[in-house]
């Protein structure tokens, strides 16, 4: 946050105090910087501060408070990486002669369908989440479902790409 510049001819220099009105222990006190950061947020929080100047007289000046303003912070994004040979598989085996996996092997399918990796994860809370995976095609297309509790997201994907 930075506020606009405050001046004194009789008293300088000039303080600033940004108060958070929504939790005071995120407030700065009384400090000389025009600019101040918050830290220690919480995710997913509003937080509304505003501001006030005073001169450095022996019995402050103080100017009224601004308007107040609020934003929210971002939410959380935590990322998992879920590895294939972890999974259940069904068909396919754990490989690691090509290079380029991650973990300590890849799934090797090895029938033309039919074949699959099942994992099994839980959230906290139902919403959307986003799904990014990646498999490598050593030659044309290995067309591929995509389930989520059982049901359908994604008919076809072929391409060897993240999909979202």
């Amino acid at each position: 946050m930075t506020a606009t510049t405050a001046t004194d001819a009789v008293s300088p220099p000039v303080s600033y105090y940004f108060e958070c009105t929504t939790n005071s222990s995120k407030s700065s006190g009384w400090q000389s910087s025009p600019v101040y950061t918050a830290t220690g947020l919480t995710a997913s929080t509003t937080y509304t501060f505003r501001c006030k100047a005073r001169d450095n007289a022996t019995t402050p000046n103080e100017t009224g408070w601004s308007s107040s303003l609020s934003a929210t912070t971002q939410s959380v994004q935590t990322q998992t990486t879920y590895e294939a040979e972890a999974a259940v598989l069904s068909g396919c085996v754990v490989s690691s002669v090509l290079s380029g996996y991650t973990g300590t092997g890849f799934a090797d399918y090895l029938n033309p369908s039919n074949d699959y990796v099942e994992w099994t994860v839980n959230v906290g809370t139902s919403g959307q989440y986003e799904l990014q995976f990646r498999y490598a095609l050593s030659s044309g297309n290995r067309p591929l479902q995509i389930k989520v509790n059982g049901q359908v997201v994604v008919s076809s994907a072929v391409s060897s790409k993240s999909v979202s």
